[in-house]
């Protein structure tokens, strides 16, 4: 995701956060290494071994947290250095310089955990906290141990610390990486996911605990929302994040970051940053699970289950839920008879040539777009729904609004070619005319994108609708007495050929709109859940695209330009008009579509 959207999510929550922080407990102060206000004191005549004991002595205190006598570190805790009494043996000095980058391992990490609430996040706080309590539990054997007893104490005390390396490397990494990238949620899971990945065989199992234990935590998280649909999260760590107290504006910034086919609700906004990468496959299933009551899973202990076993109970609760929301919608939505009428409606288009003569009737057929007042519209929708009422009953979520771009810079862009529209030239009404749809009324089957295709195939037949009105229009206008004047014949010609051509593209559109359907009549009894129908409605879209030849931009063009060249033809300008159809005649004849 675009890091704009991740400032954006982030902005968000510390706005959100900030309002309970003073509800909330995030971390310890810091009570390490205290700083001595006194300079090193003067240790007197000590020999050489009295002098080893002391620095093993204020080594082991500095990794348990506290400053010695006569090894200490600087007061700046982010600028870390290693502090020994000057006065100390040299070959001494130098053997405990070795231990400064443990050292430094160890202060980071501590420093981290008491400054964890700075995240304002009780998963990083817990993680960083249980980092800290981990140092302390692989030093105390090492702590404990009574080097006096032993020939070389300090290289023994060494030899043991070094041990600890790559552990000690393994959480110091970790701990910054949580804490100066200010992770949160979701993020400090992945982190652990990868951390497990890099450790060698006998670390493992240091890393695999803390990630056994977080995880479990998140897989009770995702149980909660399954169970109650919501999920008491203060800190906003868990990646559906409720709509209170979140702006309409704030609302809008988060879901412009999120994929299209991703479900999208006035309740709750998803935060993919904040979902850990196993889970991104699972999203659509969390979702619906928590969103439907149909089945409860009350009784699964989420506790118990890893995340491969958490997998599997979600897709196949999933799939339970799924059957039977698809069962109850058959039973309460009357979902054979709907789907029935959208692609009537939409597909097939019984009311294009009604919206034309609505177009005439209403005044709005010459009209700019940006001329078409708001009023406007609704009148054309209210008779719209007026007239459609007994005949597609599911009409009635639907109403006239105006589009972006016109219909052939929409597929155009599906196409992902570049857009065509001449932004110089202010189109008419009817070039933008869209249909808008009132989701909320409408069977959860129908993505975002398949609804895209209907209603640009529900354009497109308007416009050939229009254009087969023009040519029958400039036929009639030609004089019939003149008819052996070569002038008309030469025109009657054209207008034929014009009309020809665009019977063909008709034909051609309904042909593949036809096929797409058999084949989706054909499949429809046997989808066995919500998912397969969304599926199988979404594989019609495709088909329908590609079955037309709607999914290849050169086509477009060439159907583009016959309607522009329809729409301007002039009568009074035939050889400019017969020039420009050659050369439109030649793109045609190169696609060999036809």
């Amino acid at each position: 995701m675009a890091s704009t959207g991740l400032t954006c999510w982030k902005t968000i929550r510390d706005k959100l956060v900030e309002e309970r922080s003073k509800y909330l407990n995030f971390g310890a102060e810091w009570s390490y290494y205290r700083p001595i206000s006194n300079n090193f004191s003067n240790f007197g005549n000590l020999n050489p071994l009295e002098q080893e004991a002391s620095l093993i002595n204020d080594v082991c205190i500095l990794f348990a947290g506290w400053n010695g006598e006569f090894v200490r570190i600087s007061d700046d805790v982010s600028n870390f250095k290693l502090i020994i009494h000057n006065r100390m043996d040299p070959y001494l000095r130098s053997s405990v310089e070795r231990f400064e980058e443990y050292i430094g391992s160890v202060v980071r990490i501590r420093k981290y955990s008491a400054e964890s609430g700075k995240l304002k996040s009780q998963l990083a706080t817990c993680v960083l906290s249980d980092l800290n309590r981990k140092i302390d539990e692989l030093f105390q054997p090492i702590l404990v141990f009574d080097y006096s007893t032993i020939e070389h104490p300090l290289n023994n005390l060494y030899q043991n610390v070094a041990k600890l390396k790559t552990i000690l490397k393994l959480y110091d990494a970790l701990a910054r990486e949580i804490f100066e990238n200010k992770l949160v949620g979701g993020q400090v899971l992945n982190v652990l996911d990868k951390m497990n990945e890099k450790v060698f065989e006998t670390d493992l199992d240091n890393i695999r605990q803390f990630k056994e234990i977080y995880w479990r935590r998140f897989i009770c998280a995702i149980g909660t929302w399954i169970d109650r649909g919501h999920v008491d999260d203060p800190c906003y760590e868990f990646f559906i994040w409720p709509t209170a107290g979140i702006s309409a504006v704030d609302m809008r910034t988060i879901e412009d970051n999120l994929p299209a086919n991703l479900k999208k609700s006035s309740d709750f906004v998803v935060v993919l940053d904040l979902c850990p990468t196993r889970v991104v496959p699972l999203i659509e299933s969390i979702l619906q699970c928590g969103l439907d009551r149909t089945v409860k899973s009350t009784t699964i202990n989420w506790k118990l289950l890893d995340e491969y076993e958490f997998s599997r109970v979600v897709s196949k609760l999933s799939k339970s839920m799924a059957e039977e929301v698809l069962k109850k919608m058959k039973l309460e939505e009357n979902l054979d008879n709907v789907i029935a009428q959208i692609h009537l409606f939409f597909v097939l288009t019984p009311c294009v040539s009604w919206l034309y003569d609505a177009l005439i009737k209403h005044h709005l057929f010459d009209r700019s777009f940006n001329s078409v007042r708001k009023s406007e519209k609704k009148t054309l929708t209210q008779a719209f729904h007026r007239d459609f009422a007994e005949k597609i009953p599911v009409a009635q979520i639907f109403s006239f609004e105006t589009a972006e771009t016109d219909i052939f810079d929409a597929l155009l862009s599906t196409n992902r070619d570049n857009s065509s529209m001449d932004k110089s030239v202010v189109p008419n009404y009817y070039d933008m005319l869209d249909i808008s749809v009132n989701t909320s009324k409408l069977p959860a089957i129908f993505s975002s994108s398949c609804l895209k295709v209907f209603r640009q195939i529900f354009r497109l037949h308007l416009h050939l609708e229009i254009a087969s009105k023009k040519l029958s229009e400039l036929k009639i206008d030609l004089p019939r007495t003149g008819i052996s004047d070569v002038l008309v014949r030469s025109q009657l010609f054209l207008l034929d050929r014009l009309h020809r051509h665009l019977i063909d593209f008709r034909t051609t559109i309904a042909s593949g709109v036809t096929f797409a359907a058999r084949n989706f009549d054909t499949e429809y009894p046997n989808a066995g859940s919500v998912y397969e129908l969304q599926e199988l409605e979404d594989r019609f879209a495709h088909e329908i695209l590609t079955s037309t030849g709607l999914n290849k931009a050169p086509l477009v063009h060439v159907l583009q330009d016959l309607l522009l060249l329809i729409d301007s033809y002039d009568k009074t300008a035939f050889e400019n008009i017969q020039e420009e159809y050659f050369e439109w005649r030649t793109k045609m004849d190169a696609l060999q579509c036809f």
